[in-house]
């Protein structure tokens, strides 16, 4: 999209069904999907709220609704194979952050292996923007940040064991 907030769901594995929403913005899409990994399916959610800054956007009422909404509908689902990604424009120690997974009751595979720090790339000290959550049922095997390949934001890698 034009405005920068377009997304793309590429995957090695079938995708059995997906959607694209817009729950808060009629130009911030956000993606759900099933993909079938061997005999189980994992449900894929992805989001890319937009940033509470100018001119970007007066408020952060978007960003939360928008976190507020997946959650929500996250919550009402059997609680197995999830992974939640995305630029959320948040931090993970915020108010927002810290309900999302109180709500989904998700992990973040961050804790306790450091903050990965993803914005701004081309800055020497970034804030972790960019999420990955799961649910229990996933082992984090590796997790890094990548070079940098042209995006303001650096690649998060997550290899996780099902």
């Amino acid at each position: 999209m034009d405005n920068t907030y377009g997304m793309i769901l590429l995957s090695k594995y079938p995708i059995i069904k997906s959607e694209i929403l817009y729950r808060v913005e009629e130009d911030g899409p956000s993606i759900v999907a099933d993909i079938r990994i061997g005999e189980k399916v994992v449900h894929f959610y992805t989001a890319h709220p937009r940033p509470p800054v100018p001119p970007e956007s007066d408020s952060s009422i978007p960003k939360e609704l928008e976190l507020s909404h997946l959650a929500n509908s996250l919550k009402s689902l059997p609680h197995d194979h999830i992974l939640v990604v995305g630029d959320m424009n948040d931090v993970p120690w915020s108010a927002s952050s810290k309900k999302f997974k109180k709500t989904t009751k998700l992990k973040d595979p961050r804790i306790g292996r450091g903050l990965f720090g993803t914005f701004p790339s081309y800055f020497p000290v970034m804030i972790p923007l960019d999420h990955i959550y799961c649910s229990a049922d996933f082992s984090v095997k590796e997790i890094k940040t990548l070079e940098a390949n042209g995006s303001d934001h650096l690649p998060i890698y997550v290899e996780f064991g099902l």
